[in-house]
């Protein structure tokens, strides 16, 4: 009996394994509809994304005031992406428009994402400009940026991408009170 559990399990662990080479980054279920619009301009939001090669994921769509919202760049290719600087932006969805929250100039010279890699940012989600914890590891970004509950976009602009040219990539996320 023992031999055929084992036997189970590596043959398990094996094709995981296997199907981890074939799709590195799988699609979760986003909870926004289909019909969610996104920032005019925005070529891929996530909640429409299929079997893109790249696109932007949040890796929460609901965050509460206080706490921070991570956006992952995941890049399924074979090739690197070279994205350049004053490559992201924040919106938020006011009435039935979407405005461009203003930010601070910074120096930033861009980045490259290896094949079938990813590449991350942080944005405190905040009152003020204040950071959720100033003496950790993280890089944030947006640090000037003061939210209050509300619906926002989270966009990538100028990403190449294969086939399609540059495209501006979007993850919607909404901003909630602490419960």
């Amino acid at each position: 009996m023992q031999r055929r559990s084992f036997l189970a399990a590596v043959g398990l662990g094996t094709v995981g394994s296997l199907a981890g080479c074939a799709a590195p980054y799988a699609v979760p279920r986003s909870r926004f509809d289909s019909d969610a619009d996104c920032p005019a301009g925005v070529a891929l939001c996530y909640h429409e994304v299929g079997d893109e090669a790249v696109f932007l994921a949040p890796k929460r769509e609901r965050v509460e005031m206080g706490g921070s919202a991570g956006f992952v760049l995941v890049n399924r290719q074979s090739s690197s992406l070279l994205i350049g600087p004053d490559h992201w932006r924040l919106r938020k969805k006011e009435d039935d428009d979407w405005v461009t929250i203003p930010r601070d100039p910074f120096v930033d010279v861009g980045q490259s994402v290896p094949p079938y890699g990813t590449a991350e940012w942080t944005v405190p989600v905040t009152a003020d400009d204040s950071v959720p914890t100033e003496d950790s590891d993280t890089d944030w970004v947006a640090t000037e940026t003061e939210f209050s509950p509300g619906r926002y976009c989270f966009e990538l602009v100028g990403v190449p991408v294969p086939e399609a040219g540059e495209r501006s990539l979007g993850a919607l996320f909404d901003v909630v009170e602490p419960q």
